[in-house]
C-alpha cells in the first residue's frame, strides 16, 4: 500500500508550512504544493486555510488527518507485528507518548534499556494523553507517559507520579522591554489577573495542564477569552509568536522550544501533574518494571 501521499499531508499539518514540510520530505516546494491543490481540487474541499500562516488544517482536513494517522499505525504495526514473529522476541512492551516528548525519551533511554533486554520489541505510540488512555484502556499500549487528572488515579496504576510547572508564554507585543531570558532560577513571576483582557491559546479541555490552567483561572476571578484550543503545543507556540495571543506551557516545551520567547513564571506558580500510567491488571515483567523504573527516573 502506498502511503506516501499521507505522510505528506501529515507533514504539512505538522511543520505548519510547505517549505518547511518539503524540507522534512526531501521534494521540492513546488512539488508539494502542486500536489496538495491537485488533491485538494479531486475532493472539492481545501484541507488546509491558507489565509493565514501557520497553514492550520480546515475541518475537513482535520478528519483527513485523523484518519491518515490511522492508517499509518495500522501499517506500521501490521509490519512491525510480521517482523515481531520472524525476530524472534520474546516480549513486547509499547508505550504511549505525546510526539515531541517521545523522541526525547527515545533517545534518552532506548541503548540501556536494549542491552539489558535485546529480545524484548520497545515500541512508541504517539498520541496525546486523552487518546493515550483510551488506547491503554483498549490494550493498545502497555503503559503510558503524560500528563494526570485527579479520575485518572481511579482509572489507572500510577506507577510514577511528578510536578511539572507551566510557565505563561507572551507575544512579543505584551512583553514590553522585559529581557527574554530561560535562566529558570532567575524568571519573572507575574501575577495572571494582569492579563485578564488578553486572548488565550489554550490546551483543549479534559488534560491535565488544562486542568491546572483553568483553576488558575477561577482563582484570579475571571474567565479567559479564548481564540484557539489545541493539544499540539508546537501549534500554540506558533501562534503566540505571530502575536495571536498568550499560551502555557509545560517545563519540558519551554525548555526544548522556547529560548528566544518570552518566559514567564506564575505567581504563585502552577504545577500539573505528570506520571506514568498503565492498567491495574498489567502485568509487570522484568522488562515492564525495568522500563518504568528509567521512565520514572529524573
Amino acid at each position: 500500500m502506498n502511503t506516501r501521499y499521507l505522510n505528506y499531508i501529515l507533514t504539512i499539518a505538522r511543520e505548519g508550512s510547505f517549505s518547511k514540510a518539503a524540507k522534512k520530505l526531501g521534494i521540492s516546494h513546488v512539488a508539494l504544493s502542486n500536489y496538495l491543490n491537485q488533491y485538494e481540487a479531486e475532493l472539492g474541499i481545501p484541507l488546509f486555510d491558507r489565509s493565514q500562516f501557520p497553514y492550520l488544517p480546515t475541518e475537513a482536513g482535520r478528519i483527513y488527518i485523523e484518519a491518515a494517522r490511522e492508517i499509518l499505525e495500522v501499517q506500521r504495526i501490521t509490519a512491525q507485528e510480521i517482523k515481531n514473529r520472524t525476530a524472534g522476541y520474546s516480549e513486547q512492551i509499547t508505550l504511549g507518548v505525546t510526539p515531541q516528548r517521545g523522541d526525547d525519551v527515545i533517545l534518552r533511554l532506548f541503548s540501556d534499556f536494549h542491552s539489558h533486554f535485546p529480545n524484548v520489541w520497545l515500541k512508541t505510540y504517539n498520541c496525546y494523553p486523552q487518546d493515550g488512555k483510551r488506547l491503554l484502556l483498549e490494550g493498545k499500549v502497555d503503559c503510558l507517559l503524560g500528563g494526570l487528572t485527579e479520575k485518572d488515579e481511579k482509572m489507572f496504576h500510577i506507577c510514577h507520579k511528578w510536578l511539572e510547572e507551566i510557565f505563561l508564554i507572551l507575544p512579543d507585543y505584551l512583553a514590553g522591554t522585559a529581557e527574554k531570558q530561560l535562566s529558570y532560577g532567575n524568571i519573572t513571576g507575574v501575577d495572571i489577573r494582569k492579563y485578564w483582557d488578553a486572548v488565550y491559546v489554550l490546551y483543549n479541555q479534559g488534560t491535565g495542564a488544562r486542568h491546572a490552567i483553568d483553576q488558575l483561572f477561577r482563582q484570579a476571578g475571571f474567565r479567559p477569552n479564548i481564540i484557539y484550543e489545541t493539544n499540539n503545543p508546537q501549534v500554540i507556540l506558533q501562534l503566540i509568536r505571530k502575536g495571536m495571543g498568550i499560551g502555557f506551557l509545560p517545563a519540558f516545551y519551554t525548555e526544548q522550544f522556547c529560548q528566544d520567547m518570552n518566559v514567564r513564571s506564575l505567581d504563585p506558580p502552577v504545577y500539573a501533574a505528570q506520571g506514568v500510567i498503565c492498567r491495574k491488571d498489567q502485568e509487570f515483567s522484568p522488562a515492564f518494571q525495568y522500563l518504568v523504573a528509567q521512565l520514572s527516573a529524573k
